[in-house]
Order: C-alpha cells, then sequence, then structure tokens
C-alpha cells in the first residue's frame, strides 16, 4: 500500500480506503483504522470554467476571486532565494473548495474547487462582475 501511495501520490482517504480492503481480504480486522469521509469531487479553476462554458479564464477569474475575499496570494522562496507568488484559497473560500499541497514543492498550495458547489460560486463571480460593472457607469 505504501508503494502505491508513493507512485500515485494518494489522498488520505485513497489509503484509509485501500488498507481497509487489503485488512479484509486477509480476514483482518480493520477496526484500528481512523474512520473517513468521503471526499469531495475537486478541479481545476480553468477546467470548470469550460464545462461551464464561461468566457472568463483562470488568469482572469483568480484576481476577482481575491477581491471576493475567496483567495489569496501568498509568497515562498524558490531554492535559488528569489520569491514566488501563488494562490491559496481562504477561510472564506473553503466552503467552494480546497488547498492541495502543489507535487512540485510541498511549500505551495493549488487551489482546487469543487465540482458540486461550482455553480454557485460561478454564479457570485458573475454577480460581483454585474455589480462592478454597476458602479463604473456611475
Amino acid at each position: 500500500m505504501e508503494s502505491v501511495h508513493r507512485m500515485l501520490n494518494l489522498s488520505q482517504t485513497s489509503i484509509l480506503r485501500g488498507a481497509e480492503i487489503i485488512l479484509k481480504t486477509y480476514g483482518k480486522s480493520a477496526s484500528f483504522l481512523p474512520s473517513y469521509t468521503d471526499e469531495k469531487l475537486t478541479r481545476a479553476l480553468s477546467d470548470l470554467l469550460k464545462d461551464h462554458n464561461s468566457p472568463l479564464s483562470a488568469v482572469r477569474t483568480n484576481p476577482i476571486l481575491h477581491e471576493m475575499g475567496y483567495l489569496e496570494k501568498l509568497e515562498r522562496r524558490t531554492s535559488g532565494g528569489k520569491i514566488k507568488d501563488f494562490w491559496s484559497i481562504t477561510k472564506l473560500g473553503l466552503k467552494f473548495g480546497k488547498n492541495e499541497t502543489a507535487k512540485e514543492n510541498p511549500n505551495q498550495t493549488h487551489p482546487r474547487w469543487y465540482v458540486e458547489s461550482f455553480p454557485q460560486l460561478l454564479a457570485e463571480i458573475n454577480a460581483y462582475l454585474a455589480q462592478e460593472n454597476l458602479e463604473d457607469e456611475f
């Protein structure tokens, strides 16, 4: 199980499910394992915008989500000493997504948005943009 976890970068829920299956296959109790909850399906912002036929790009939408309080820009140092910015979902934004540790650097996250609640998030983004356009007219 550990080898599969390392090769596939499995989530904690997947590891627990796999361990439970292995134990049950060999007639062993899995009662000592911590219980888990099913993870919500997540996708990258650009994929979800395309799926919903939005004219917005992730590059355009991330600053909007920042203005709305759902994303924050964080920094980390590169191995060369330079500063690199990256997006992270805020506490307010966690109702619409989660931060996943970046595979290329454990000191960085990638926002992943819940597929199930994305239509509501997109509606909020569109309402925010409409409000901004109204304010620009005055």
